[in-house]
């Protein structure tokens, strides 16, 4: 069907019409929405603030209610005021604290946490717990202020305060009225009076606030997650178990968190039953029990675990101590009291003793250093003079046998013991035993679950043969039997620290370290007759009485075992001038045709003989010469030579005769002859600073000093002699040849005796290099042999190198293998001053710089307070 036009026209026409007025009503139906979501948003967005605001509100209120609560004391009674709210008392939360010993619990404390619970006009749900407010966020709940509980450390031991605050009764809005009904501390850390603490277990359970408790004492504890649940299962600990450090398990499912919390240490046994050891160094004894001790002994003292690497270390004895000749001691010994040592006994490196005699005694040297007073007692002992004593080592009998052999005697098993009692010689397990065996052997104890404790009581002996310890933790033996070390003695697996095994034993019982022992750990027992046999080696630390020791004993000190340092601050911080020991030096100097030699001296203003025939040459000086010259054919006069100028003779003239000009009885001119050419040491210099070097050595030191030549060959000018005097005056120069320092070394190191302990020096002086035409080669490598056995004789060379045309290479291979140093003097006057250079660094006393270091904290022992524990009982009513 065809519809008329204007009908179509019409109906467009009023389509276009009508399409501004909607959009208009569009826009303002826009506008209408848009201002009715901006509204809500904002009123939205307002009410979340104002909640908070409400919310914070609530908060302070419970605030201020705990701080009501703080000033009430038994049956006292307050009003407090709660804001508008639903509140409610729950019963719900136990909080259980148990101590444990290391072996078992020894003290359990529950108490009910009756909890305040508000649901405010906030609509968030708070509680008061223990002291802290906690926030539940529906579902999961935080930590608003903390509870009445911290943890912290005084030195290695941890302690606790703990205030529990448990809420009865009902609670509104408004004015409600609190009582405090009981209030006590009950004993959690020392429950018998006789006892320890290892750690100490707290457990909160079933609480809506277990996550926030978690995140809580998760901080406070800074624990350690535990997430092995085959070994933990639910948070279950035993309290046979050993934490090195604080440990904490949730278990959501139970809405319960436990915190294992250590407290008093790894070896809290020792502590408690009053042994508190002190550890001076390697070796501590009452009194060597040999009047006069001659054989080897040496204490030395590693850190970190170190062994191989070593230091001399300390040991005391709190007597005099007598050195025989034989007695070769490394370490520093401290008495209280002198040291006599006989002529040839050795002490490396110095000895401190407390002696007020000590300024009155003999000594070759003595002087201060530090403000403290030292002497050379004999060439090879030094002793430093204490300003006070050391405190000796205290008896601990009553300590062992009424507190670690009467407790462990009384708290062990019956079975344990019995077992024990029958031959039983391997332990497996941490914990205490006890026997009184008439002979105990023991052979393995495995500390891998926790310290070991074993008490070995009444008569017969403990015998030490081959007992091997394992596990990385300790193991403490307390005996009043005499006991032997014997073999392998005590072996620590795995080279651990040596104080994992420690001995203590009673004055009345000895112990014996038998021939050849080996034993690692500590004996400690004071006042008891302690012997260590020849050749035995102990790593760790010993501890005795009236003490025996014999020969090629060798004592390596653990140095983290260290609790205290024997010799006063003031005397620690010393360098001492050691005595040096004795020197052989010998002298191989150049006597080739180029070193010359040949000079003379003009001596006052008279005149005299010429000393050369051809002419002078005047050295550099302050005064000029005149020479009487008359010529073939008659007449005479006088010509003056300034310094460094020459005159030489011809065949008309002749020199008469020479002297100073205007020169003194005092005043005199070195001069030489002109005819010789160019000379290294015209003046013979090198003879006189080798007389200067044998002037500085010592005969009363036992020094000896020998002097050779070489040209081609070799002249023994002195032989060694311990006749300084007369080496000096023999020393005479010659100039001809050519040259070969292999026979003047040759020479040399012949004299050198396998049999003197003299250290050994050699001062070799060359001009030149080995010339010997054809020869030459040969020379060469016969002066390379001789520098490796000089090597190997322990001969220390120094060379020097004069003037231009000197065999660098060859010298200073002889001063870099023989471990001495090469020198070059670029004319004949520097040779005095290098000479003086090797003498004092040759002789120049060694110096020992004594530096004992820091020692390690040892720890505290239990103290009364270690864990403190408030409960308090609160009834509110509304």
């Amino acid at each position: 069907m065809t519809c008329p036009r204007e009908h179509l026209s019409s109906s467009h026409s009023t389509e276009r019409g009508a399409s501004p007025q909607v959009g208009i009503i569009l826009l303002i139906g826009l506008v209408m929405i848009s201002g009715t979501l901006v509204f809500m948003i904002g009123m939205g967005a307002l009410d979340s603030i104002q909640r908070q605001a409400v919310n914070e509100h609530e908060i302070q209120v419970l605030q201020q209610f705990d701080h009501d609560l703080t000033s009430l004391t038994n049956d006292t009674t307050k009003s407090v005021y709660l804001k508008e709210g639903q509140y409610d008392i729950s019963n719900t939360s136990t909080i259980y604290i148990n101590s444990s010993n290391g072996f078992e619990e020894i003290s359990n404390l529950s108490v009910t946490m009756g909890t305040l619970v508000q649901d405010g006009e906030s609509g968030t749900e708070l509680g008061y717990q223990a002291g802290g407010i906690w926030r539940n966020n529906g579902g999961s709940t935080t930590v608003v202020s903390r509870p009445d509980l911290r943890y912290y450390k005084d030195g290695d031991l941890g302690r606790i305060d703990f205030s529990i605050t448990s809420l009865t009764g009902n609670a509104g809005s408004g004015e409600n009225i609190v009582t405090q009904q009981n209030s006590s501390r009950p004993s959690v850390d020392t429950p018998s009076g006789d006892e320890f603490v290892s750690h100490v277990e707290i457990t909160v359970e079933g609480t809506r606030y277990h996550d926030g408790w978690y995140e809580f004492m998760s901080d406070e504890f800074e624990a350690t997650d535990i997430e092995d649940e085959d070994r933990y299962p639910k948070c279950d600990f035993e309290p046979d178990v050993t934490f090195d450090r604080n440990r904490i398990c949730h278990d959501p499912s139970n809405r319960t968190v436990t915190v294992i919390a250590t407290v008093d240490g790894n070896n809290p046994f020792a502590h408690h039953v009053g042994i508190d050891p002190t550890i001076y160094g390697g070796l501590s004894a009452d009194s060597i029990d040999d009047s006069n001790y001659g054989d080897d002994l040496n204490v030395s003292g590693y850190s970190n675990d170190n062994r191989s690497n070593t230091s001399s270390d300390l040991f005391t004895v709190n007597s005099n101590v007598n050195l025989k000749d034989g007695a070769d001691v490394e370490g520093y010994p401290v008495l209280n009291g002198e040291i006599y040592p006989k002529a040839e006994a050795t002490v490396d490196p110095i000895a401190y003793v407390s002696d007020p005699a000590f300024e009155t005694r003999d000594a070759e040297r003595r002087y201060w250093t530090n403000d403290t007073r030292v002497a050379h007692l004999t060439d090879s002992v030094i002793a430093a003079n204490m300003s006070r004593p050391f405190d000796p080592h205290e008896n601990i009998d009553d300590e062992i046998n009424d507190g670690a052999l009467g407790y462990l005697k009384n708290n062990v098993d019956k079975e344990t013991v019995e077992e024990f009692d029958n031959g039983k010689t391997e332990i497996g397990e941490a914990g205490r035993y006890y026997t009184s065996a008439s002979d105990f052997d023991l052979e393995e104890v495995d500390t891998s679950g926790g310290n070991v404790h074993i008490g070995v009581g009444g008569s017969g002996t403990l015998a030490l043969s081959n007992l091997e310890v394992s596990g990385g933790n300790q193991t403490y033996i307390y005996t009043n039997k005499s006991a032997t070390i014997d073999g392998d003695g005590v072996s620590a697996k795995n080279d651990a620290s040596a104080e994992t095994f420690w001995l203590y034993g009673t004055s009345d019982a000895s112990i014996t370290i038998k021939e050849a022992a080996t034993f690692e750990g500590v004996v400690y027992a004071p006042e008891n007759d302690l012997e260590i046999e020849d050749n035995a080696k102990i790593v760790g630390a010993v501890v005795g009485g009236k003490t025996d020791i014999g020969d090629n004993v060798r004592i390596k000190f653990d140095r983290s075992i260290r609790t205290e340092i024997p010799i006063p601050e003031e005397n620690r911080d010393i360098t001492v001038e050691e005595a040096r020991a004795p020197l052989d030096v010998t002298f191989v100097l150049d006597g080739s045709g180029s070193m010359g030699g040949s000079a003379s001296t003009v001596t006052g203003g008279d005149w005299q003989n010429p000393p050369f025939d051809s002419g002078i040459v005047a050295s550099d000086a302050n005064h000029s010469l005149e020479v009487d010259q008359c010529g073939f054919f008659g007449g005479c006069s006088i010509e003056t030579i300034d310094p460094g100028e020459s005159y030489s003779d011809s065949f008309f003239q002749d020199i008469e005769e020479v002297r100073v000009k205007d020169g003194s009885e005092s005043d005199s001119v070195i001069v030489k002859d002109p005819s010789r050419g160019s000379e290294s040491d015209p003046l013979a210099l090198r003879a006189d600073a080798t007389r200067d070097f044998i002037e500085a050595l010592n005969e009363s030191n036992n020094d000896r000093a020998g002097v050779f030549e070489f040209n081609s060959g070799s002249e023994t000018v002195r032989e060694l002699d311990s006749d300084l005097s007369n080496v000096r005056n023999s020393i005479s120069v010659s100039a001809n040849g050519g040259t070969n320092m292999s026979k003047g070394m040759g020479a040399a190191l012949s004299q050198y005796s396998d049999s003197s302990d003299n250290k050994r020096v050699m001062v070799l002086l060359s001009d030149g290099e080995n010339d010997l035409g054809d020869e030459t080669e040969r020379a060469n490598d016969m002066t390379r042999q001789l520098i490796n056995k000089s090597a190997n004789k322990s001969v220390t060379i120094y060379t020097i190198g004069l003037g231009n045309d000197v065999d660098t290479t060859l010298l200073k291979k002889a001063a870099n293998k023989t471990d001495g140093k090469y020198y070059h003097a670029d004319d004949a006057e520097k040779l005095e001053d290098l000479f003086d250079r090797i003498a004092e660094r040759v002789i120049a006393d060694a110096e020992i710089t004594f530096d004992v270091g820091g020692i390690p904290d040892p720890g505290e022992a239990s103290s009364d307070y270690v864990v403190n524990v408030e409960t308090r009982q609160v009834r509110i009513e509304n």
